[in-house]
């Protein structure tokens, strides 16, 4: 991600037809450090980076390279969130012993097959 963050930050300065240096200037912070950026060695403070947007006139998406793809389609859903009884099950099982795992993934194998593998 940091490569990726790199290389389309440089694209956005050259579409800009700006310098390293004038957008370092721009932002806060020496050329050195807008340098390091660029080159994927250091990643910019949240302030920083949404001075680099906001000179830049760019998304964060973009820098990312989160964008979705115009295609006309809606994005995927997300899977709907667990109840709290899920979430405190699970943070129960993942704080559980090993051998009590073994049980539990036991126990709800044998359910799955009593219900034929449906949902």
């Amino acid at each position: 991600m940091k490569e990726t963050f790199a290389r389309n930050l440089r694209a956005a300065r050259k579409r800009r037809r700006m310098t390293q240096g004038d957008v370092a200037m721009r932002i806060g912070v020496s050329e050195h450090v807008y340098w390091k950026y660029e080159k994927a060695r250091m990643w910019p403070s949240v302030e920083t980076l949404q001075r680099i947007l906001i000179a830049l006139d760019v998304s964060a998406d973009t820098l990312f390279g989160t964008e979705l793809v115009k295609t006309g389609e809606s994005p995927p859903a997300l899977p709907p969130e667990n109840p709290p009884m899920v979430r405190r099950l699970l943070r129960q099982l993942r704080q559980a012993r090993e051998h009590t795992r073994r049980v539990v993934l036991w126990l709800l194998n044998e359910i799955d097959k009593r219900r034929g593998g449906q949902p």
